[in-house]
Order: structure tokens, then sequence, then C-alpha cells
């Protein structure tokens, strides 16, 4: 790629999944390698990669990643809970990668969803604080933490969320 990075909507089109199985699974291989999968999924509800598969493949969901090559991913997101344009937006990005690159590249995600949704919602464990940053980063408003929110499954203890949105409209504009 002669590109910083490349962004690949993970959608199906005539029965064929824009990205294989196996590219899929090298998003969870680097989630295990980077040890980021107990946090991205803190609710201890996907765990196997066969699991992370189906959740990329439900009806329910609108998944869209960035790779650096076809072997290096930067930032994978999901949105879920979606009811008439708005839904609740998660992000996983590498630590193998610089946080300019992955705000720059959560930044070419947002505005793809813009065509899909008027608001997008996030809920952040507040202990991670990296994050929160990140997505201040990457244009959301904090709202506040609700205390007591999460359930930090790994750590069997509760946590504060960290509500933030973006809000827009279907006409690309955040």
């Amino acid at each position: 790629m002669d590109r910083e990075f490349i962004i690949i909507p993970y959608v199906q089109l005539d029965g064929i999944w824009s990205l294989k199985d196996s590219e899929i699974g090298i998003i969870f291989d680097r989630m295990i390698a980077e040890n980021t999968l107990k946090r991205v999924f803190y609710d201890g509800k996907t765990t196997e990669k066969s699991q992370f598969l189906a959740l990329c493949k439900s009806p329910d969901q609108v998944g869209i990643t960035a790779w650096r090559t076809e072997k290096d991913p930067i930032l994978f997101s999901w949105v879920n809970g979606i009811v008439n344009g708005r839904g609740f937006i998660h992000f996983c990005g590498f630590k193998s990668c610089s946080a300019r690159i992955i705000i720059r590249a959560a930044h070419a995600m947002i505005k793809i969803l813009a065509g899909q949704f008027d608001c997008l919602v996030g809920i952040t464990p507040e202990n991670i604080t990296e994050a929160v940053h990140l997505s201040k980063m990457a244009g959301f408003h904090v709202l506040g933490t609700i205390p007591s929110l999460l359930y930090l499954f790994y750590e069997d203890r509760r946590v504060g969320g960290v509500i933030s949105f973006l809000e827009g409209g279907r006409d690309g504009t955040w």
C-alpha cells in the first residue's frame, strides 16, 4: 500500500465478506498478543476467536477496520445497539501503532460512519484512561462518568463508565 493506512468496512456483499475469516483472525490474534482482548471485552463474554468472528458477523453489528498492510491492523471498530440512526461505538486500537495514526484512522472511520448514523455513543471503563483520552482526540464529547456502571469480569470489580458521544448527521457532518 502506498498510503498510511486503508479503511475497510466489514460488510457482506452478495454473500461474500469484505475481509476473510483469517483476516478477522489476525485482529483477534493481535488483541491476544498485545494483551488487549481482556480490556476491550472486559465483560468476559468474548474469549475465543470463534466468538469474536461470530460477533463480527452478527447482523446487529456494523464493523470497520483500518490496516497499514494486509497483515497489520491499526484499528478495529464496531457499532451495536443500533436504533433509528443511533448506536454504541467500540474501538480497539493496537499498541504497536502510534496514537497519531490511530486517531487519524478513527477520524477516517467516523467520516464513513457519518453516512449511517446521527449519533454515536461510547461507554468506556474509567480506569482505561488512554481510551478516554483517545476518544476525546477522535472528537467525542465526554458527558461524565456513571459510577459503578461497568463490571470488569477479569478483575471482579465494578468501575465507572465514561459516557461520550459524537452527534452529527447522515449528511456526513459531525
